[in-house]
């Protein structure tokens, strides 16, 4: 039996809320069974019937409402004008009004069914015509969309305040309760949302718990959960797509705008690209999970699509943009930093993709990507200064949104002598580090970590054993430790990282400033610190004020010399920007990991070994 509080159940507790009783018996017509909270304080259960036609209200110690919960009576309007009694409650929280679904369902004139435990919605999308927006025409097709719905105390409920009129019901607050209508006229357009400030913005993969508190004090916080994927059947819905999620992160004052991917398949995207009938169905769908689920904007991260399709790409994100912003739907795109890759940065005609869209954002990290032979930093000061002021040449600064790392790389490479003493060194190989990670290989080797003031970057190097400190140290001074066998023709694994910190990031957000940039957006939620997240809620700390340790040129190994389209001619065939394929192990003391060993204390150096 389905748990929903009745009028009669509802006039019961308000009078014990009043007196203060501790039970009553009151006549009911219908069964039920469910539990309320009343005057924020005292909460009652409502038993299920008895033979005799009552049912006891009584105080109960807990359920799963908590807030600012009251419940309205719910009344249905008739097509005919007529209006009738649904019988059963909204509950309202929050700002928030839930409509039991069944009676959504019996309210909404399109199909709803239930498939897997979820509620889905057939519906043609909704058109605008002037100022005003109708229901959509059914000859133009049906889409069926995933409906927005939550469960409390076992029962499924729709947001009406979350989800549009446009789907199919409009919800009207009463001086006597809440009234629901299939609307058939013309409706009001989702508002536009202006943006107050300058945003930050965090991409979020993982859809994690929220921070509770915004990206930044001040400006505009924007979060982008991964849940669409093109697909030649439309829009694709990852399983974490949640009302809830959206909810929660709206509450905090939060924007929310979902990423949709490519999937990083050309041939796929190229597919799309060429056959207009895809266009349509996509946009049809963007438009109304943006209205099922309450939120004003995407994120499109379209990448590795190839060049031979790079005037469709920019046609069909003009064509997404253009539909959407008919809804008041904000529309943004992720793209490369300039490098000679064809299918990687050719591709994004920038200079008309700024004039569409209402934000691009520069993935101003990966300069030297995952795969690399050649190890190097994520994202040195001089690439991405030289990359967003070139960006700034095609797109209004006030468009271009500084993509920033909340990661960077640990790389390892073989260092060999040979019998002549010559040092050389092998491919390098990386694996990612969170931010939690690389602190706790900076307090390990506190004493090696060096502030390279040319990157802008802290910066560290340490043989993987004690043969590779040796070597290392005969690399970088010549001179060759007497020890019984020599050096010669001996080779061993050393490790090297440049640092995503504080002090990097003070120049990058110096750099916003400068360029006057619309904010920044994070790759990614949950690989920072608490103490970063600190640090980037506050306001721009100016990079001179920052501790950055030794401020002096550094001896580098001679696999990095700063220049990103050198590493790019590497590796053709690979993925030298993406961000997507990022993933986190782990790198801390006294810990393993699939990647790399790390063991010791932090009053000792430790050996970083190759796990199989």
């Amino acid at each position: 039996m389905k748990k929903i509080l009745t009028r009669a159940v509802l006039a019961a507790l308000v009078t014990l809320s009043a007196t203060g009783a501790q039970a009553a018996s009151i006549e009911v017509t219908k069964e039920s069974s469910s539990l309320i909270k009343i005057d924020n304080s005292v909460k009652y259960k409502a038993s299920q019937a008895t033979s005799n036609g009552k049912v006891t209200v009584s105080k109960e110690a807990g359920n799963d409402l908590s807030g600012t919960e009251s419940v309205q009576p719910i009344f249905i309007r008739t097509l005919a004008g007529q209006t009738s009694d649904a019988g059963e409650l909204a509950i309202v929280e929050d700002g928030h009004i839930f409509i039991p679904l069944s009676v959504y369902q019996t309210v909404n004139l399109n199909t709803i069914s239930i498939k897997n435990n979820k509620a889905y919605i057939a519906l043609p999308a909704p058109r605008r015509a002037g100022d005003m927006s109708y229901n959509g025409d059914r000859r133009n097709g049906v889409r069926t969309i995933q409906l927005a719905t939550i469960e409390r105390n076992g029962t499924t409920y729709v947001d009406m305040s979350a989800t549009s009129p446009l789907l199919g019901v409009q919800a009207i607050r009463t001086k006597t309760g809440i009234e629901l209508k299939a609307p058939l006229g013309a409706l009001d357009i989702p508002t536009r949302k202006e943006i107050k400030g300058s945003l930050a913005w965090v991409f979020d993969p993982t859809v994690s718990a929220s921070y509770g508190v915004p990206v930044a004090k001040s400006g505009t916080s924007v979060v982008s959960p991964t849940w669409f994927d093109l697909s030649e059947k439309g829009l694709a819905v990852k399983n974490g797509v949640s009302l809830t999620y959206a909810n929660t992160y709206k509450d905090e004052g939060y924007r929310v705008w979902p990423l949709v991917t490519n999937q990083f398949d050309p041939d796929l995207t190229s597919k799309i690209l060429n056959d207009k009938k895809y266009w349509q169905t996509i946009a049809d769908d963007m438009v109304l999970y943006a209205l099922t689920y309450g939120y004003d904007g995407y994120n499109l991260d379209f990448e590795d699509v190839h060049y031979k399709d790079k005037a469709k790409l920019t046609s069909f994100v003009t064509y997404l943009t253009q539909r959407l912003h008919e809804f008041n739907i904000y529309v943004s795109m992720d793209v490369t930093g300039y490098s000679d890759s064809e299918n990687w940065s050719m591709v994004y005609d920038r200079k008309h993709l700024g004039k569409v869209l209402d934000y691009m954002v520069l993935m101003a990290y990966d300069e030297v990507w995952a795969s690399s032979p050649e190890a190097g930093p994520v994202a040195s000061y001089p690439w991405v200064k030289r990359n967003a002021t070139a960006l700034t040449r095609e797109v209004s600064p006030e468009k271009i949104v500084l993509g920033v790392p909340y990661y960077m790389r640990v790389w390892q490479r073989t260092i060999s002598v040979d019998d002549k003493g010559k040092v050389t060194y092998g491919k390098a190989k990386s694996r990612t580090l969170t931010m939690k990670e690389a602190e706790e290989l900076k307090a390990i080797y506190a004493d090696r970590v060096q502030w390279d003031d040319d990157l802008k970057l802290h910066y560290l190097r340490f043989g993987n054993d004690e043969l590779g400190e040796q070597l290392l140290a005969y690399a970088e001074t010549g001179k060759e430790p007497r020890i019984a066998g020599g050096l010669r023709n001996k080779s061993a694994t050393i490790s090297e990282v440049w640092f995503e910190d504080e002090a990097s990031m003070a120049y990058k957000r110096e750099l916003m400033s400068e360029l006057k940039l619309a904010g920044f957006a994070a790759w990614r939620k949950g690989f920072e610190t608490s103490s970063f997240r600190q640090f980037m809620y506050n306001d721009a700390v100016p990079a001179k004020n920052v501790p950055h340790g030794t401020a002096k040129k550094i001896t580098k190994l001679p696999s990095f010399n700063g220049n990103e389209s050198a590493a790019t001619k590497q590796n053709a065939g690979a993925n030298p920007f993406t961000s997507s394929g990022e993933t986190a192990g782990t790198v801390s003391a006294g810990a393993t990991s699939t990647g790399v060993a790390v063991t010791g204390s932090s009053s000792t150096k430790v050996a970083v070994t190759k796990e199989s």
